[in-house]
Order: structure tokens, then C-alpha cells, then sequence
């Protein structure tokens, strides 16, 4: 009898061992269909990959979800299909994914449809990214609360975030926050400061989780404004330059026409009305030959409109020169040339009068 006893016991525990070893022989393979899916994707079989990523999203897979995001959105192996997009997008948010909560915060923003409720609902995306250390979900959050679109303008807010991505190396962040410390007061720095402090839970990483099953990260309600004080600055005047994550990989482009003449750069802003801006460089020289890169490759997207060289001083940190494009009618129609200029592989920023 005891050596019956002693056999089912040592039944019962190879049998648990198998089950235990089973999540991390799921685990494996999860990772290496992730690996090759990303092989197939440098290697510009997007096909490839997106067949690799839709069973893994249906599995749960938060990475596969984002890329397969991607792939809708910029028409990589399917065709665009933005509904699809924000979906996908939006299983990997859920499921805690910053890079997908941020850019699923950007399509919601950026859309020329884009009305107030999607305006906040990004501004909440961008600072669940932002509060898991995304710096440039972080740079999009401070904008939004300087500005105040979509939120109530907060300027101790908005410093802090900025402050936060300035420290990460994001250029943008540190020029933007040399910009925003002359319209500010020493007390109202000092505080955001210390707010800054408390925004970012510890750095974990980037949430790569295999499965969404995991705990959610909880949605972070937009905070209310602090009440104005009388001893410190008001905010400038809106001065709208936003930043998006890593520009997509281009997709191939059909034969066009040739495109018009170039038209010849100019200092000034091109007119009163919305710009869209394609780069910003703190050499001149780089600003140039991207600008003449830009009516090479890009002239057919120009629509006639002059390009242009705008400088802005810094103070500390020096010059940047800016690349823009205008003017264009409405917010609605510079949106439109940025999706443009974006399936051609370009960062785009649209930018108030």
C-alpha cells in the first residue's frame, strides 16, 4: 500500500509540473511568433506579419493588437481601415500598452472630426502613456494643458508635464520648456516641480504584456485646474506645436505626376492662417536641405503652398528653425494635409494662426 500511495503521489506532482510548465511554453511561443512577425516587418513582408499578429491579438496579445493597429492604420499589409485601427489600438490600450495609448490618443486628437469628447477622452490616453514615463505622450499632455484644448489651461500642469519629457531628452520638451519658464513665476516653477514629482509611478518598463487578462491600468481621470492666484504670470497666447510619436514606416506610393516648380523658402510665416509644421532643427543648414528634400520628394503634396523657414529663439538652448507649410482654410484642412504628409513617412504638426 505505501508504495501505492507513493506512486500516485509522484503521478500527481509530474502532472502539476506539467501544468505549471504550460504558461511558460505558451509564453515562449507567444514571444517567438512576435519575433518572427517583427523579422517579416523590417523585412517589409507586412502581410506576413499581420498574419502573425491577428491570431496573437485574438489570443490577447496587447503588442499584436498595437502592431496590427499600425497596420490598418497606415495600410501595411491591409488596407486602411481606421475603425479597424482605433479597435485594435484600442484592445492594446486597455490592456495597459503606452505606446498604443499613445498613439491611439493621436488618431482620436488628430482627426478632423475630432469634436470635445474626443478631444478629452485622448488627453486621458495621453496621461494614462504619459504616467507610465512616455515621454512623448507626456510633451502632448503639456501642450494640452498650456493651450488648453480639450482641458482646462493649467499651466503649472502643463510645465510639469513638459519638465518630465524635457528630462528624458525629448529635444522638443526641452526647447518647449525653456519657452514656457519665461511666462512663468518662480512659485508657480517651484510647484510644478513638486507635482512633477508625484505624476510617474516608478519606471517598469513599457507594458509588453502577452495577454490583456492582466490587470488593466486603471483610466487617470484629466485633473481640474488650480484656481488662479493674483501674485503670478498669465499664460502667453496659445501657441500650438505638438509632437507625434515615431513616424510611421512609409507605404508605397503609386506614380503621380510630376510635381509643380519648387516654390523658393521665405523667412516669414506663410500667412495668418493654419500651418502645418514637418520638422524643426537646431542647425539652419539641416533645415535647409530637409526643406529641399521636402520639395523634391514631397512637391506633389504641397498643393502650390510655399514652404517656409521660421526661426525661434529659445534663450538658453538657442535657435530652432522650423519647416512649415501654409496657410491652410481650417483646422480641418491642415489636419488633412498632415494625414497626407504622414502616409508619405513624415512627422506632421498642425499649427494654430
Amino acid at each position: 500500500m505505501p508504495r501505492q500511495l507513493l506512486g500516485c503521489a509522484l503521478l500527481t506532482l509530474a502532472v502539476l509540473a506539467v501544468l505549471a510548465a504550460a504558461p511558460a511554453l505558451g509564453d515562449a511561443s507567444h514571444r517567438a511568433r512576435l519575433q518572427e512577425a517583427e523579422a517579416l516587418r523590417a523585412d517589409g513582408d507586412h502581410e506576413g506579419a499581420v498574419a502573425l499578429w491577428r491570431p496573437l491579438s485574438d489570443a490577447g496579445s496587447s503588442v499584436a493588437a498595437w502592431r496590427l493597429g499600425q497596420a490598418h492604420r497606415w495600410g501595411r499589409g491591409v488596407p486602411i481601415d481606421l475603425h479597424e485601427a482605433r479597435h485594435q489600438l484600442r484592445l492594446a490600450a486597455e490592456g495597459g500598452h503606452a505606446d498604443a495609448q499613445m498613439e491611439l490618443a493621436a488618431l482620436l486628437y488628430d482627426a478632423p472630426e475630432a469634436g470635445a469628447e474626443q478631444r478629452l477622452e485622448a488627453a486621458r490616453l495621453w496621461e494614462a502613456s504619459a504616467r507610465q514615463g512616455h515621454a512623448v505622450a507626456q510633451y502632448r499632455l503639456g501642450r494640452l494643458y498650456w493651450e488648453g484644448d480639450g482641458v482646462e489651461p493649467d499651466p503649472v500642469r502643463a510645465y510639469a508635464w513638459v519638465s518630465l519629457a524635457s528630462a528624458q531628452g525629448l529635444e522638443a520638451a526641452q526647447d518647449e520648456e525653456m519657452g514656457l519658464r519665461r511666462h512663468l513665476a518662480i512659485r508657480q516653477i517651484a510647484d510644478a516641480r513638486r507635482l512633477a514629482a508625484t505624476l510617474v509611478a516608478p519606471r517598469r518598463g513599457v507594458a509588453r504584456s502577452p495577454s490583456r487578462e492582466r490587470p488593466r491600468a486603471e483610466r487617470t481621470e484629466v485633473a481640474a485646474p488650480r484656481a488662479p492666484r493674483p501674485d503670478v504670470a498669465a499664460p502667453p497666447p496659445r501657441r500650438a506645436q505638438a509632437l507625434r510619436g515615431p513616424a510611421p514606416e512609409p507605404a508605397p506610393r503609386a506614380e503621380v505626376a510630376p510635381p509643380p516648380p519648387p516654390v523658393a523658402p521665405s523667412e516669414a510665416v506663410g500667412g495668418p492662417g493654419w500651418q502645418v509644421q514637418l520638422g524643426a532643427f537646431a542647425d539652419r543648414e539641416r533645415a535647409e536641405r530637409f526643406l529641399a528634400a521636402l520639395e523634391e520628394r514631397d512637391g506633389d503634396m504641397l498643393g502650390g503652398r510655399a514652404p517656409n523657414l521660421t526661426r525661434f529663439d529659445t534663450g538658453a538652448r538657442g535657435t530652432v528653425h522650423r519647416v512649415r507649410v501654409g496657410s491652410y482654410a481650417s483646422r480641418g484642412a491642415a489636419r488633412q494635409a498632415c494625414a497626407e504628409f504622414e502616409s508619405a513617412g513624415r512627422d506632421c504638426v498642425v499649427v494654430r494662426p
